[in-house]
């Protein structure tokens, strides 16, 4: 399992019994202080109290897995391994909150939205790749907990106000979501952030044609940390707003040529 605080990782192995154990967890400034990842189940967060003798048992729940694979153009399509769906958009809308959609290598002419708590996972950044077309956002977020990986994200519409991937609040602030080794790329702008306690780690994120990231007016407890932010034509990273930015970690970034 993986075990985060904040902006730090810890790779946890289980013992002779099948638990799992850390301990000298660091306290972390932020809306959740630790969050517990395996593979094929849920992610648990908790909000640990400030206490220097706190004990947490974590209990995690096995998730459902939608596939999808561009290769089975003629069908059938019910999500299934064996009749994966042809498109990304087809399995969050088949999908119900907390499920895992996993996306093999190809590449995906769509514009995604994405308003239920999911994992979209991509199997490696390199070959699977959403292509917007030139045409709006290439992934739009309308939900909380989101965790969206492995995946290269390139081609929004030519307008500043199209993204990568877009995080905005049309209808309250949105938090909770975790973009993490992904190419984000060649878009009009990279990724667009408004909202409390998202995390940003470990993306490339690059030659896009305005900011590579930009954080918006009402952004707190996000953490940005081991990106490669480099040859996008504005800004690396822009505050946008001043109305409330607090508690935002910007580290161990490569922020270069912009």
């Amino acid at each position: 399992v993986t075990l985060k605080c904040g902006s730090l990782n810890f790779e946890c192995f289980s013992n002779e019994t099948g638990y799992y154990y850390q301990d000298n967890i660091p306290i972390v400034d932020c809306y959740w202080n630790v969050s517990v990842f395996k593979f094929g189940y849920e992610v648990e967060y908790i909000e640990i109290p400030i206490d220097e003798n706190t004990k947490y048992d974590f209990v995690l729940t096995s998730i459902y897995t939608i596939y999808v694979d561009d290769d089975n153009i003629s069908g059938p399509w019910d999500g299934s391994l064996e009749h994966p769906y042809l498109l990304i958009q087809d399995a969050i809308d088949a999908a119900d909150s907390g499920d895992t959609i996993f996306v093999f290598k190809g590449i995906y002419y769509e514009n995604i939205l994405v308003n239920k708590s999911i994992y979209l996972t991509g199997e490696n950044k390199d070959d699977t790749i959403i292509d917007g077309g030139g045409i709006g956002h290439v992934v739009d977020i309308r939900a909380n907990w989101v965790n969206i990986s492995g995946f290269t994200i390139r081609n929004s519409g030519p307008s500043e106000y199209d993204y990568g991937i877009y995080i905005d609040r049309p209808w309250g602030l949105i938090g909770h979501i975790i973009i993490s080794d992904n190419k984000i790329i060649k878009n009009s702008r990279g990724i667009d952030l408004d909202g409390y306690c998202n995390i940003i780690e470990n993306n490339l994120i690059s030659n896009n044609y305005g900011s590579g990231i930009l954080l918006h007016m009402w952004c707190y407890g996000n953490i940005i940390n081991g990106n490669t932010i480099e040859s996008n034509a504005g800004d690396g990273i822009s505050l946008a707003g001043s109305y409330y930015h607090n508690g935002n970690i910007i580290n161990d970034n490569t922020i270069e040529s912009n």
